[in-house]
This record gives C-alpha cells, sequence and structure tokens, in this order.
C-alpha cells in the first residue's frame, strides 16, 4: 500500500500555487521585454497543475485501495478465529464495518468529504461477531490507509452470561486531527451487551441495518441455549 500517496488525498496539495504562477505569468507576459520569463512562469503553473491532479488519489482509487486492503486483513482474521473456534461448531460470522472517525490509540485520524459528497477517513474499522453454539465471539480490527498500523483485538461473551441485550441510536460528531469535533453529525447504532455480573460491554457502528441484524441474531443464539439449558434441567 502506497501510504504516501494515500494521505495526499486527505492532505491535499497546493494547487493555489500553480494558479498563482499561472495568473502572474500572464501579467508579466504583457510586458514584452519579460514575455519570456512569464512564458516560462505559464507553463511551470500548468505543469504543477497536472502534477498535482496525477499525485492525488480520486475517491474511487481510495476506495478501491480500502477495499483490497480490508479484503485482505478481513480473510486472515476469519481465518484465525476458525481456527481457534472450529470445533466450537462455528456458524457463519457476521460482519460490520465502516470509516472510523475518532481517535484511535496512535494511528493517524483525517477525514476528508469526497467530490461525491461522501466522507471518508484515514482510519477504517471492522467487526467479526463469530457465534460459536456457546459464545459470541467479537473480533475487532482498526486500520490505517496513511500509516503501516493495524490493532486487532478479541472479546468472547458467553451466551448463558448474558441477560439483556439492547440498542439504541445515538448522534456523534466526527474528531480532526486539527480541531475537536469537527464536522457534520453522524448517527451511530450502539449495541449494549449486559451481563450477570452486571458489566456492560457496548459497540457502536454506522450500519444500522446490518447492526440490527447482528441483534438479532444473539437474541436467537441466547434464546437457543435457554431453551436447551431448560430442556436438560427438566
Amino acid at each position: 500500500m502506497n501510504y504516501r500517496r494515500n494521505l495526499r488525498y486527505f492532505r491535499g496539495m497546493k494547487i493555489i500555487w500553480a494558479i498563482l504562477l499561472v495568473v502572474f505569468g500572464i501579467m508579466i507576459a504583457i510586458d514584452e521585454s519579460l514575455r519570456g520569463y512569464g512564458v516560462l512562469m505559464i507553463v511551470a503553473g500548468i505543469l504543477w497543475f497536472i502534477a498535482v491532479i496525477n499525485m492525488t488519489p480520486t475517491d474511487e482509487e481510495i476506495d478501491s485501495v480500502t477495499k483490497a486492503f480490508k479484503k485482505s486483513i478481513q480473510e486472515d482474521a476469519i481465518r484465525k478465529l476458525k481456527d481457534s473456534y472450529d470445533e466450537l461448531g462455528v456458524k457463519k460470522p457476521v460482519i460490520i464495518g465502516g470509516y472510523h472517525f475518532k481517535p484511535f490509540g496512535d494511528m493517524r485520524l483525517l477525514f476528508k468529504r469526497g467530490r461525491d459528497g461522501k466522507r471518508r477517513s484515514s482510519l477504517y474499522t471492522e467487526s467479526l461477531f463469530l457465534f460459536t453454539d456457546n459464545q459470541l465471539v467479537h473480533r475487532r480490527l482498526v486500520f490505517s490507509i496513511v500509516q503501516p498500523a493495524v490493532n486487532t483485538s478479541t472479546e468472547e461473551y458467553y451466551y448463558d452470561d448474558i441477560v439483556t441485550i439492547k440498542s439504541h441510536e445515538t448522534d456523534s460528531k466526527p474528531f480532526s486531527e486539527r480541531s475537536d469535533y469537527r464536522g457534520p453529525q453522524v448517527t451511530m447504532r450502539t449495541i449494549e451487551l449486559v451481563t450477570k455480573g452486571g458489566s456492560i460491554a457496548s459497540f457502536s457502528f454506522r450500519n444500522i441495518e446490518e447492526v440490527d441484524a447482528v441483534v438479532e441474531h444473539m437474541k436467537k443464539m441466547i434464546r437457543v441455549r435457554k431453551v436447551s439449558a431448560d430442556t436438560q434441567n427438566a
């Protein structure tokens, strides 16, 4: 992955200098005695402009780079999960992913609204919910497309320990490296798991429909476990 090139998408390059070179070149070229210098400035400005366009990734390129890197990391994560939990009756994992708009560790956070109107971030997060016969396994991945940084964490929750599943929506504003809470609000759907010990585990995502699918799947698995337990105790 070309991290430096991806960084230019969010940082941009100073195209204004190319425009100024052309403008001043035209003004100088009016004077016949300085016309040669003016032409050189115009040519330099045009070449600068072309270089900026060619060296800055498009929205489509950033989407393609992110998709390819995400696929590679996702496949590796699924393989490792199956290697660890295959004997426990693994079901097909439910995957929820999207751009991450809040600081995460030492990873650089940048975001930009593309020409297509879509807001993108230099961080991407993906959660894999793996349902075994006895537990929910949550593998979270956070990676950067502007620096070589990937963070992976895994949590396990036994169905028998979960007493309540909640989901609700909240409005959140993205952070920026330049100023906190810079940018429009985004709607997040949060899943909360309450265990017998009273601890609460929460996961927040923007993909509301996919989150609802995870919640329904979790409720189904817990009901199946409870019915099985009641049958065995009867």
